[in-house]
């Protein structure tokens, strides 16, 4: 599934048509392209899960409809949340279906000040699927491009990425939700964990 597949399947939709227009030209690590992978990844997963495309669709979408990348960056949920009811109401979007958007995104991030776990099907598929494109080689090149935006050095970065991985272990978080986002994030964990330990031993 490939992400010029993914681009041709959902372009012609309207909210895709909003989002284009709202962070098209937006660039780093959550940029317009994120969003594609994380709907690619959120189409693989729901092949076993069975979920309702139309609410994954829209969660994936806007989850980082506004997203800030610098001191006010603990602010992005509050304003993707906002931006996202504005959009899907736009669009007609009933009630119920809001909410159960609304919802799958303020629980799909593991930093957000929320601190909620996804409960509905929907949204541990976002959940599963933007944390897959948190890790491996596209993981790995997102966390420095962030970092630099943040003005931290390589080796800040290297340490953080490393420190965070130790502390979701330790305090036995949820790193994935479905069967195949446990598999998928997996494989990638370790390629990035590999990687930051090394380029630490480079750096040192």
């Amino acid at each position: 599934m490939s992400y010029v597949y993914i681009k041709n399947k959902i372009q012609e939709r309207e909210l895709f048509k909003k989002i284009k227009e709202e962070i098209g030209e937006r660039r780093g690590a959550h940029d317009l392209s994120h969003v594609l992978r994380v709907l690619k990844y959120s189409y693989i997963i729901n092949k076993t899960e069975k979920a309702n495309l139309r609410i994954v669709e829209a969660m994936v979408l806007l989850h980082d409809v506004v997203r800030f990348e610098d001191s006010h960056e603990k602010k992005s949920m509050r304003f993707s949340l906002d931006k996202a009811k504005e959009m899907l109401t736009e669009l007609n979007y009933k009630k119920k279906e809001i909410e159960r958007i609304l919802d799958g995104i303020s629980s799909h991030s593991l930093h957000s000040k929320y601190k909620k776990k996804p409960k509905t099907k929907e949204a541990k598929i976002l959940f599963d699927a933007d944390k897959i494109d948190a890790a491996g080689y596209c993981g790995i090149a997102r966390w420095l491009f962030y970092c630099s935006n943040m003005n931290r050095t390589i080796e800040r970065a290297a340490k953080l990425y490393l420190q965070e991985l130790h502390t979701v272990r330790a305090e036995n978080k949820d790193i994935a939700y479905t069967k195949t986002g446990r598999k998928l994030i997996g494989n990638r964990i370790r390629i990035s964990e590999r990687f930051m330990t090394e380029l630490l031993r480079d750096i040192l």
